[in-house]
């Protein structure tokens, strides 16, 4: 759907440099490594990423469905404007927010003098409503296949990315 990164190199906060040959978590996983961002092998510390989200191209065709990102964004819209009171996944970007904003930002950011600059409130909010769509559509998936009587697989970040199943959230109704 478009929600992804193209990544254009990894880059170390404290060595401030570029970093070769970096494992996706994917890779990582396949060989028994952790379940984390690759570190810096100088000072050990976690590597960021200095990329974009994915664009259209003038004359290429895109990867994604156009239509189903701004879905996705429209979906996230909503759960923003929603009461906490009344709305489950309201309340879910209420956790992920929370959880964003302790997080570190593994994302490079610099301003027009090419100068790091700390993460944006605007990014964390972008971030946290993404990953609540994540989860809802993965609820869709699982309900959609289940009233079907279709078999259903693991979500995504649970059967390619190896999160722990403990961290699952059941899909939610609101009344």
């Amino acid at each position: 759907m478009g929600l992804s990164v193209v990544v254009e190199a990894y880059v170390c906060p404290e060595c401030k440099k570029e970093v070769e040959g970096v494992e996706s978590i994917q890779e990582r996983i396949a060989k028994g490594l952790p379940h984390e961002p690759a570190r810096c092998s100088d000072c050990g510390t976690f590597l960021r990423i200095r990329g974009h989200a994915e664009k259209r191209v003038a004359g290429q065709k895109a990867t994604w469905s156009p239509r189903a990102k701004v879905l996705a964004w429209k979906i996230g819209e909503s759960f923003v404007k929603q009461s906490a009171a009344k709305s489950g996944y309201r309340r879910l970007y209420g956790l992920m927010r929370a959880q964003v904003n302790r997080q570190v930002c593994f994302k490079v950011h610099k301003d027009d003098d090419d100068k790091i600059i700390p993460c944006s409130d605007m990014h964390k909010f972008q971030k946290a409503k993404r990953l609540t769509v994540k989860v809802f559509l993965s609820h869709v998936w699982k309900v959609w296949r289940t009233s079907l009587g279709l078999p259903c697989s693991d979500p995504y970040a649970f059967a390619m990315l190896g999160h722990d199943a403990k961290e699952f959230i059941e899909p939610m109704r609101d009344e």
